[in-house]
């Protein structure tokens, strides 16, 4: 036997089997700067007993008007599902705690004393009293032996989903690249919101643009639709998104004063890198710029009839754009609740 195995197999307490996990498990996801799981984890240990069972998940995530906190919690008489917000992380971290020991054990907690505050040391410790009243007590000083908790059927943690929003998305700007030369374009899209993701689908119209051959004229423009998916990155107000897509449309040409005028339509497909920012001007709505790269896969083009070459798209186009976009949750009863202090 190793001295690795050895020292593992003398490390652990009686009656205690190695990778127990808590009565009441917890699955946290939160931003940097907020409590880690383990304190948290702690916490609601000192609120329960040991027999406790029961299984949550609480995420944080930034708000445009600071943190929310969005929790549900599964026991075996039912569960609950709670929003709330607050300006400092640790706030919400500590609430979190009380409810999910009220929601498995609320006769218990009703003759205990929450948590004891953080450690003053920590950047989330500036305890936002208004989020939740909680007094201090000295933990139980008898140790209690962990139990493995109930966990909850495969059918219910599949039901628990992150805050999701449908998005409408208006934008207007200029371009250089598929028509003859700098065009204005206008562009709309619908799509899915998550917390860390984004995908659009929509459609790019690009004004019509003369482009001249001796006498005649040729006048181009380009319409598209497209798709846009990639991660998304946000703290408090801005969000900044960097996406991939693919476009498919059409180029349609039409001479004038040339010996024999007509009009061409040719498909279009182009490839593309999308970059933007964003910032919350209401819960609702929110100011966009971006910036997109579209390589032509294909590059179809326009000439008279005895070949004279009137225009071919480029191979790279480039586009900047302003817009607004428009953020409506698909889950209406995770409207945010804001605790009274």
């Amino acid at each position: 036997m190793g001295p690795t195995l050895l020292a593992a197999l003398l490390s652990l307490a009686p009656g205690e089997a190695p990778g127990e996990a808590p009565g009441v498990e917890l699955e946290w996801e939160a931003p940097l700067g907020c409590p880690p799981r383990l304190v948290v984890q702690q916490w609601l240990d000192e609120l329960v007993t040991p027999e406790a069972r029961g299984w949550a998940q609480a995420w944080v995530q930034p708000d445009p008007v600071g943190l929310r906190l969005v929790l549900t919690v599964r026991t075996e008489g039912g569960g609950l599902r709670r929003t709330l917000e607050a300006t400092t992380c640790a706030s919400l971290a500590r609430a979190a705690a009380v409810m999910i020991a009220v929601a498995v054990e609320p006769l218990h907690v009703a003759d205990r004393s929450p948590i004891p505050p953080p450690p003053a040391i920590s950047a989330w410790s500036d305890i936002d009293e208004r989020a939740v009243d909680i007094e201090r007590s000295e933990p139980d000083p008898e140790p209690q032996p962990t139990r493995r908790p109930v966990r909850p059927a495969p059918g219910r943690a599949a039901a628990v989903r992150r805050p999701v929003a449908w998005t409408l998305t208006a934008a207007g700007g200029a371009g250089a690249g598929p028509l003859p030369a700098p065009f204005a374009l206008v562009r709309g899209s619908i799509g899915l919101q998550w917390a860390r993701a984004r995908l659009r689908l929509g459609a790019t119209h690009r004004f019509a643009r003369p482009t001249g051959s001796g006498d005649g004229v040729a006048v181009i423009s380009l319409t598209s639709g497209d798709a846009w998916a990639g991660p998304e990155i946000g703290r408090g107000r801005a969000a900044v998104y960097v996406t991939g897509g693919l476009e498919l449309g059409a180029m349609m040409a039409t001479g004038r004063g040339f010996d024999r005028n007509r009009s061409q339509t040719s498909p279009w497909l182009g490839l593309g890198l999308r970059t933007g920012a964003s910032w919350a001007m209401t819960r609702w709505m929110r100011a966009e710029a971006a910036i997109t790269y579209v390589g032509a896969i294909t590059r179809p083009s326009f000439a008279t009839d005895d070949g004279t070459l009137v225009h071919e798209t480029a191979s790279l186009g480039v586009s900047a754009t302003l817009g607004v976009e428009f953020r409506i949750p698909l889950d209406p009863s995770g409207r945010s609740r804001r605790p009274r202090g």
